[in-house]
C-alpha cells in the first residue's frame, strides 16, 4: 500500500543556465553600452538639430535606455520558482519501476486527489490497454504542474514556460515574463528614438558623401560614420524587436505561451484581453511597463477549460 503522504525530501534540480552561460547578459549589456555610446557621439559631434531638440530627445533616450537595461537584467536574473512540495512524488512511487503497477498507482493517485491540478497522459499497459495517469517528470521527481515544462537546457521544470531565450540565457517563465516583455518594449523604444533622431542627419551625410566622395574633415567624418552605423543598427534591430514583440503580445492577449500556442489543448483565457494581460503584467495598467514585479499568483495554479482531449499534455 502506497503512503501518498510521504513525499521525497529533496529540493529538486536548480536552473543551471547562470553557470552554463555566465557571459550572456554581460555581452548584451556591452552591446547596449556600445549603442548608447554611438548615440552620444552623434548628439555631441554630428547632430544639426537645435540644442533644445537634442536635449529633449537625448533625455528621452536616456530614460528608455535605462528602463531597457533594467528590464534586461531583471528578466535574466529572476530565477524560476521551485516546484512546491505538493507536487513532489511520494517516496514509494519514486522508487517504483515503470511497469503496470507503477501506472496503476499513478491512476490511483488521481482518484485519491481529484481536485489536484494534475497534468495527464495516457500510458499503454502490457495488455495493450491505455490508462490515464498523472504525468511525472522523471528528472525532477515530481508531478508536472499545469503549464510547466522540463527545459533540457535549464535541467529543471519551469513554471509557465514560454520558451528558452538565448538573449537572456534562460527560460522566459511565469516570474520573469513581465521583465522580458518590458525589455522588448523599452528596447524597441530605444531603437525608435535613436532612429528618429539619427536618420535625418545620417541621410544628409550619405547624400553628401555620394555627391562629394572626398572627405577632408575627419573630425566630423569619423563620428558621422560611427553614428551612421548606430542608425543602421537602430532600424534593423527596431524592426526585429517590434516583430517579435507583436508575436509575444498576441500570445499574451489569449493568455497563451509559445509552447501552448502550438498545441491548443487548454484554454487559459480569462475572457478579455485586458484580464489576460493582467495575469503577467499585474492588476494595475499604470505599472505594466515599469520593470518591477507585479505578477500575482505562484505560477502553479490556474483556471482553464479543456479544448481537446490529448494523450499527453
Amino acid at each position: 500500500m502506497v503512503d501518498f503522504e510521504r513525499i521525497l525530501e529533496w529540493e529538486g534540480p536548480e536552473c543551471e543556465c547562470f553557470y552554463k552561460y555566465p557571459l550572456q547578459v554581460p555581452v548584451w549589456g556591452t552591446l547596449f553600452l556600445m549603442w548608447y555610446s554611438m548615440y552620444m557621439i552623434f548628439v555631441t559631434f554630428v547632430s544639426t538639430f537645435p540644442m533644445i531638440i537634442d536635449f529633449c530627445l537625448a533625455t528621452v533616450f536616456n530614460i528608455v535606455w535605462f528602463l531597457a537595461m533594467t528590464s534586461l537584467f531583471w528578466a535574466a536574473w529572476m530565477p524560476p520558482a521551485k516546484i512546491p512540495d505538493r507536487f513532489k512524488l511520494p517516496i514509494e512511487i519514486a522508487k517504483m519501476k515503470k511497469n503496470d503497477d507503477y501506472y496503476f498507482t499513478l491512476a490511483d493517485y488521481i482518484q485519491k486527489f481529484p481536485t489536484f491540478p494534475f497534468r495527464y497522459c495516457d500510458e499503454t499497459l502490457s495488455n495493450g490497454e491505455e490508462i490515464r495517469v498523472a504525468r511525472v517528470c522523471d528528472q525532477c521527481k515530481c508531478f508536472k504542474p499545469l503549464r510547466s515544462h522540463h527545459c533540457s537546457t535549464c535541467k529543471t521544470c519551469i513554471p509557465r514556460m514560454d520558451h528558452h531565450c538565448p538573449v537572456i540565457g534562460k527560460c522566459v517563465h511565469y516570474h520573469n515574463h513581465k521583465g522580458f516583455l518590458c525589455f522588448l518594449f523599452w528596447a524597441s523604444m530605444v531603437c525608435l528614438v535613436g532612429a528618429i533622431h539619427l536618420t535625418p542627419d545620417m541621410a544628409n551625410f550619405v547624400l553628401h558623401v555620394l555627391s562629394n566622395p572626398k572627405l577632408d574633415d575627419m573630425a566630423f567624418t569619423i563620428p558621422a560614420v560611427i553614428s551612421l552605423y548606430g542608425a543602421a543598427n537602430a532600424i534593423v534591430f527596431g524592426i526585429a524587436l517590434i516583430a517579435f514583440q507583436y508575436v509575444s503580445w498576441a500570445k499574451l492577449l489569449d493568455n497563451e505561451t509559445t509552447l501552448e500556442n502550438s498545441r491548443k489543448i487548454y484554454d487559459f483565457s480569462r475572457g478579455s484581453w485586458i484580464e489576460n494581460i493582467k495575469t503577467i503584467m499585474g492588476p494595475n495598467p499604470w505599472t505594466w511597463f515599469i520593470p518591477f514585479a507585479t505578477t500575482e499568483g505562484d505560477g502553479f495554479t490556474y483556471e482553464f477549460k479543456v479544448i481537446q482531449e490529448s494523450s499527453e499534455n
